[in-house]
């Protein structure tokens, strides 16, 4: 079973379920969004992700629609997955900016906008360049500017689209979250996809959950840009324990995987047996080494277990 008891977190000694993967002992949300901060930019590094990342898919991702291969049999033979823009997420505060311009001073416009100018100058070439970007320098820390609503408007909705273009590739750290395989697979009627994260692109970063809105300063690091912007959510998604892979601006949808990356497919309580037989036809066919599993319920227990799928004959299981 995928259950963890509470146990006291090490840094505050709360109860806790929370994990963080550096470490093999628990600790409670507050206190590990703290030590990954700390980690970060002491060690610019992320937590380590877990060795394997789950995915949630609903049964629709195995029909075929005017005969055309399924989302499933595109997967399974070209190596590919598809990554989500922010705007189309199921949650409206995900990858909002969420820059307090209002209480920004001027000397934190300053740094910011002394921080943007160094980025920008490996890309002079010449004397020029280095005078428009002293120019450019001096139009962004102009006060008038600064404290201008219309400008920080300006400042925002470029960031937000910036944002938008994101492409995100949601995972999770578990197979057995009932409310996962309830709303990502149609109440449990489709199936969990298991990936190794030791292989290309699934090099995750933790989603963290937080109790307050978070509000960042104007010469925020980009760093701290990163984790508020594009993996901090309201601590109601905690249960989710999501982990994601990011590509920033953008760019397509379908992203390239090891082949091997995949490394079980499992099957909900209520999966049809077509589903499961088509997708063990797929992945005999294609995949013959990733492994079949199903989720069951343990009995007298809101809890569910994995195991794995007889080799035999997979589509008389019910």
């Amino acid at each position: 079973m995928d259950v963890n008891p509470a146990q006291p977190c090490i840094s505050c000694g709360k109860p806790t379920t929370a994990f963080v993967h550096i470490i093999d002992r628990p600790m409670c949300p507050d206190c590990s969004i703290r030590f990954e901060d700390y980690l970060a930019e002491q060690h610019g590094a992320p937590l380590p992700h877990p060795p394997l990342l789950y995915r949630y898919r609903p049964p629709s991702d195995v029909e075929r629609k005017d005969g055309a291969p399924s989302w499933f049999e595109q997967f399974i033979t070209t190596d590919q997955v598809w990554a989500s823009n922010p705007t189309e997420f199921n949650d409206p505060y995900d990858c909002r900016q969420t820059h307090d311009f209002a209480a920004a001073s001027r000397d934190e416009w300053k740094r910011r906008n002394d921080r943007m100018i160094e980025l920008l100058r490996p890309g002079a070439k010449s004397l020029q360049d280095e005078e428009k970007l002293q120019a450019l320098g001096g139009v962004m820390n102009d006060e008038a500017k600064y404290v201008d609503p219309a400008f920080q408007a300006g400042i925002e909705r470029s960031t937000q689209e910036i944002l938008d273009k994101a492409r995100v590739l949601c995972l999770c750290e578990t197979q057995t979250n009932p409310r996962l395989w309830a709303h990502y697979a149609a109440g449990h009627r489709g199936f969990c996809l298991e990936f190794d994260t030791s292989m290309e692109p699934f090099h995750a970063f933790r989603v963290r959950y937080t109790r307050d809105y978070p509000k960042l300063g104007i010469d925020a690091t980009s760093g701290q840009l990163l984790r508020t912007f594009l993996l901090t959510k309201s601590e109601l998604w905690r249960d989710e324990q999501e982990w994601r892979c990011l590509k920033v601006p953008g760019g397509p949808p379908q992203w390239s995987i090891s082949e091997k990356a995949l490394k079980a497919v499992i099957f909900g309580t209520r999966a049809k047996p077509e589903l499961r037989a088509t997708i063990a036809q797929l992945i005999e066919e294609h995949k013959p080494w990733v492994e079949l599993r199903e989720v069951v319920e343990v009995p007298f227990s809101y809890d569910l277990q994995v195991r794995p799928l007889p080799p035999k004959d997979p589509r008389t299981r019910s």
